[in-house]
This record gives structure tokens, C-alpha cells and sequence, in this order.
């Protein structure tokens, strides 16, 4: 999805005429911090179980509170993972110019599509810790029914807005700009840079 994104703004860049500014870091760099940030939020999620306590049947409740150094692995590798998916976003977003400085419409919904599409993502961090939230006080062995059903409806719209909005623009794109507006769109951008 990084990729894409990042398809799409070196596009504007270059239809535009430089009016929308190129990355200021490259596509692929921004993919290879995406890794990173999931490496991250896996050990938060995963390795780590959200910080919650576990299971030990030699202690009186049948539970046994996490250790801190377990917490602050836990939440450290939470808050790594939030700020390397900020630096994706301000790298993806940086720059781009307002609506009313673009006059081209396909060019102003690719922008629009850019933002839109990118700021959904930061509903997956938000669902994760609404998610944890609402599980204090829950045995760390169980997950309350209602909370996985709503964390997952969530993860899946957020899926489907993001994934499924990009592949869904471009083939609306094709119904209002057909390839030769866009070619010389492309063409037009080229002669105002050499």
C-alpha cells in the first residue's frame, strides 16, 4: 500500500510539473519503515500479548500481574511502531499543495485520494488501543466476544476502505480520464519541465 501511495505522488509530481513536490524520501524507503513498523507493532501485539498479565496457576487468583520490563517492552514497542507509521504518513503527505492551487480535476481527486487514503490508516493504531483499553480487567487468556467482533469488523473496514478505495478510484478514474487526457497530461508536465 506504501508502494502504491507512493506510485501515486511521484505521479502528481510529475503531472503536476513539480507543483505537487517529489518524496522527500524515496517510496522504497518508506516501505522498508513500514516493515519496521509492523516488526514493532507484532512485538507489541504478539511477543509481548498487549502488556496484559498471564496465566500462572501457583498464584492465588490463578493470574499474575506482567513484570514492568514486560510493560515497557510492551507499550515501547507500541509507541516505535505509532511513531515510525506517523513518519510514513508525513513523508506520504508533506508538501502536497491545496485544491485551489490545482485547477486539473483528475489531478485535485488524485490528491484528495492521496490524503483520504492515507489517513485512514490511522484508525489501525486507534483500534488497537481502543481494543486494549477495553479489555483491562479481562483474564489475559480470553478475549470478551464483543470486543474481538468489533475489533475485527473494525480492522476489515479499515481494510476494505483503504486496500479495496485505492483499487476502486482507479477504476472509477478510467470512467472520467481516459488515457489520452491522461498521456497528455503526462506530455504537458514533461515540456513545462524541460
Amino acid at each position: 500500500m506504501t508502494l502504491d501511495l507512493g506510485h501515486l505522488r511521484e505521479y502528481l509530481t510529475l503531472v503536476t510539473g513539480g507543483a505537487v513536490p517529489p518524496l522527500s524520501l524515496g517510496k522504497e524507503w518508506l516501505a522498508g519503515l513500514q516493515s519496521i513498523m509492523i516488526l514493532f507493532a507484532t512485538v507489541y501485539r504478539f511477543y509481548s500479548n498487549e502488556g496484559k498479565d498471564y496465566r500462572d496457576e501457583s498464584s492465588p487468583t490463578g493470574y499474575r500481574r506482567v513484570r514492568w520490563t514486560t510493560l515497557v517492552f510492551a507499550w515501547g514497542s507500541f509507541v516505535i511502531s505509532c511513531v515510525v507509521f506517523s513518519l510514513i504518513l508525513f513523508f506520504l503527505l508533506e508538501g502536497l499543495p491545496s485544491s485551489d492551487t490545482i485547477t486539473e480535476p483528475s489531478i485535485r481527486a488524485d490528491i484528495a485520494c492521496l490524503q483520504v487514503l492515507t489517513l485512514v490508516w490511522i484508525g489501525y493504531p486507534l483500534v488497537s488501543l481502543a481494543a486494549r483499553i477495553a479489555a483491562v480487567g479481562e483474564p489475559p487468556d480470553k478475549m470478551n466476544a464483543t470486543i474481538s467482533l468489533l475489533k475485527d469488523l473494525s480492522y476489515a473496514f479499515l481494510d476494505v476502505g483503504s486496500k479495496g478505495g485505492l483499487a476502486i478510484f482507479f477504476v472509477l478514474k478510467a470512467t472520467w480520464i481516459d488515457s489520452t487526457k491522461e498521456l497528455t497530461l503526462i506530455a504537458a508536465a514533461n515540456n513545462t519541465v524541460a
